[in-house]
């Protein structure tokens, strides 16, 4: 696979979510005709794709240690429950968590696809 070739890989599976979910959330920002639990569960579920296919990476190349990786891994969740106690500004949702999981779920199926071509 040549160096081109890997770059879409990491543009259409890291960059581009987080474009597409910057934009799903202006567009519902703007329009407002869509239900709300799409205006923040989407995005979220983008970013955190993004996110975890990122962190699958660094730990594919050995960039971080495995601690280090379960921690980056779960913090948005542990960020959620933290939440929870009023420890972290925000409000708990158990429906991020589900949308969190989900996206986690599916970037590290379409990473062991893709890693290689890495």
């Amino acid at each position: 696979m040549n160096k081109f070739s890997k770059s879409l890989i990491l543009f259409l599976n890291i960059v581009l979510p987080l474009i597409i979910g910057k934009l799903v959330y202006f567009i519902f920002t703007l329009t407002q005709s869509l239900p709300i639990q799409l205006k923040f569960y989407l995005p979220d579920a983008f970013w955190y794709y993004s996110f975890t296919f990122s962190i699958l990476i660094l730990q594919y190349f050995s960039l971080l240690n495995f601690s280090v990786f379960i921690f980056f891994l779960f913090s948005p969740i542990i960020i959620e429950f933290t939440q929870l106690f009023h420890f972290f500004p925000g409000t708990f949702d158990k429906v991020d968590i589900i949308v969190y999981y989900l996206s986690g779920f599916i970037a590290y199926k379409t990473f062991n696809y893709n890693k290689k071509y890495i």
